[in-house]
């Protein structure tokens, strides 16, 4: 009200005066710094501290992958969930299997910056900006709160998959009751599991042929074997290498499968990402605070079909409900790297009128613009993906919470 009321006012004085009233939008947000200082007491960052108060999981996406601006702000964020509001999980758009190895192996002192080509994504393991993130995580490990990192990706791609996966599933196997050995076994013939074994390879790979129909028979009759055989086992409290870790590393193999060779796909893989998000919250790191990093296009939330099968962050906010928070960083002008070609890519003009070139009538390299009271779809619609609209009218409010404008974004340069 009180704001509404200083609007208001504020058109009363314009109007009188002859001067353009000022954008309402533009008169919300609120400044803040992109990069940490040395000593960070990151005041600027309350207002943002405040709408996340009540969050369980915040979700800090990014539009390209590619932008050096995003990458500076997030690991602010990031950092400011960490240091004062208690977030002591990471959750990273990465392979939940290469992830959950990285952080056994960080446990017994490994750094994360030195495992992580290869393994985690490239353009987080690879970039400048990336490998700050990941130095910043090895950073914390000698400190009395160190950050737990996760991986919520369905697709087990790295080279820890490729070499790891199938030997530790058969010592697993090897190991337990009843889902016990490899073949002879009573669950499956020595063909079915032929065949899991050579899809699962294929999967790894991400080649793009399919196997043939009585390969992925063989394939999903295994699945289903093993998925019966982890959920005998008693697994009183989960962790990486459990029954229950498994079951999740199985469900996304079988999500791959279908998102790679399944017309049609259903968003299989973001089913997938979702689900590992809430079996990491509810089962791994029950009852902490958790950051989510990753893309807007799998985290923000109610994509504007319902009918369509939902994203990652669909998923997510039906599990946690308003515990999921989004805070969605978008730009006005400027370069990325796009990540598919490793060049860098214009950022498109902003629309006139659209949220972008409101906030810009603002001064400031980056500004803040809090929850709405109630869902907005912006018009033109806000930026999404690659600094473009990403179905009809997404908006805060209803696709996310929080919104991070940065005025002017450049490309994150690679460094191995």
């Amino acid at each position: 009200m009180k704001a509404l009321q200083a609007f208001a006012a504020a058109w009363l004085v314009a109007a009188a005066t002859g001067h353009a009233a000022p954008d309402p939008i533009a008169a919300q947000a609120e400044p803040v710094r992109l990069a940490a200082t040395a000593v960070d007491d990151f005041a600027d960052l309350a207002p943002f501290g405040r709408a996340v108060e009540s969050a369980r999981v915040v979700a800090l996406d990014e539009q390209t992958h590619g932008g050096h601006e995003e990458f500076v702000l997030k690991l602010r964020l990031l950092r400011y969930l960490h240091e004062r509001l208690g977030f002591d999980v990471l959750v990273l758009e990465s392979g939940f299997f290469d992830v959950g190895l990285i952080e056994q192996a960080r446990r017994d002192g490994a750094r994360v910056d030195d495992l992580a080509p290869g393994n985690i994504f490239f353009m987080y393991s690879k970039s400048a900006e990336g490998r700050a993130l990941l130095q910043y995580l090895d950073a914390t490990h000698s400190t009395a709160h160190p950050i737990t990192l996760a991986g919520m990706d369905s697709q087990h791609t790295g080279a820890l998959s490729q070499a790891q996966l199938m030997p530790r599933l058969l010592s697993f196997l090897g190991a337990h009751t009843p889902a016990r050995g490899a073949p002879p076994h009573p669950d499956w013939s020595e063909e079915d599991w032929n065949a899991f074994d050579a899809t699962t390879a294929a999967l790894l790979a991400l080649r793009p042929a399919p196997p043939s129909a009585q390969a992925r028979a063989g394939f999903d009759r295994v699945c289903a074997a093993l998925l019966r055989g982890f959920a005998a086992i008693a697994d009183p409290v989960p962790s990486i290498g459990s029954a229950r870790w498994w079951t999740r590393v199985i469900v996304d193999l079988q999500a791959q499968a279908q998102q790679l060779w399944t017309a049609p796909r259903g968003n299989a893989r973001d089913l997938a990402m979702g689900d590992n998000v809430a079996w990491i919250a509810d089962q791994l790191v029950p009852g902490q605070r958790i950051a989510v990093w990753g893309h807007a296009v799998h985290l923000v939330h109610d994509v504007p079909n319902p009918a369509a099968p939902p994203l990652a962050g669909t998923v997510m906010r039906r599990h946690f409900g308003a515990a999921y928070h989004v805070a969605h960083l978008t730009g006005l002008e400027g370069r990325y790297l796009d990540y598919e070609t490793l060049r860098p890519r214009d950022i498109p003009a902003a629309a006139p009128g659209g949220l972008e070139a409101r906030l810009a009538a603002r001064p400031g390299a980056a500004l803040y613009l809090g929850p709405p009271a109630g869902p907005i779809a912006d018009a033109p619609a806000a930026r999404t993906m690659d600094y473009l609209p990403f179905g009809p009218l997404p908006g805060r409010g209803l696709h996310w919470e929080s919104t991070f404008f940065i005025r002017r974004i450049t490309p994150v340069k690679m460094v191995r």
